[in-house]
């Protein structure tokens, strides 16, 4: 499940989902995998990957799932980070940016919580505290999950460091090629870096 979800392209992601719930059913007090089911169906209804969820069933697996994991393990980052994502959605920007630096003090190695603060600051126009929040993920994982690469190359683009945005999004092409989402993020990079 997780090397299907850190793919991101919908096929793998409606395996991910698959195998996240399967291994809930076979531990129902499985926190981890529970805020990975929010953590996909997130990304899922945020980009509108309808035909992998319908958009409010993503949206409401993905509160339920994060809900669910943040009961059973208090201490998991994930699901803040996940309910800062969703905020980001809703627009609720300030509850966002708490919500992820919650997620970052709880998981203070977890490099997936440092590229959401990154995603939610990108929002919430600091593009400075975006890119610091990213280069700090990719030094904790230099082979990110594609969301988080291409939210990686799109805070250094906003922040103006578009040879980094595109040096870091070419080291995902061939992981990521299939996806739209990445071309459009390597195409600004590009453009933006002249």
């Amino acid at each position: 499940a997780e090397q299907a979800a850190r793919i991101g392209s919908k096929p793998r992601l409606r395996e991910a989902l698959f195998f996240y719930q399967k291994a809930i059913r076979e531990d129902p007090e499985f926190a981890d995998a529970m805020a990975a089911v929010a953590r996909t169906a997130t990304y899922v209804w945020r980009n509108d990957y309808d035909d992998v969820l319908p958009g409010p069933v993503a949206r409401q697996l993905a509160y339920d799932m994060a809900g669910r994991a943040s009961g059973l393990d208090p201490a998991s980052a994930v699901p803040d980070a996940v309910l800062a994502i969703l905020q980001v959605v809703d627009r609720r920007y300030d509850e966002a940016v708490a919500s992820a630096k919650r997620a970052v003090e709880l998981g203070s190695g977890d490099a997936a919580a440092f590229a959401t603060l990154g995603f939610v600051l990108m929002f919430a126009g600091d593009h400075a505290g975006a890119a610091a929040a990213v280069e700090q993920a990719l030094r904790l994982d230099p082979n990110p999950a594609t969301s988080d690469r291409i939210t990686a190359g799109l805070a250094f683009s906003l922040n103006g460091e578009h040879d980094r945005a595109v040096e870091v999004l070419e080291r995902g092409h061939d992981v990521a090629a299939q996806l739209d989402d990445f071309h459009l993020a390597l195409g600004i990079a590009y453009t933006r870096a002249g």
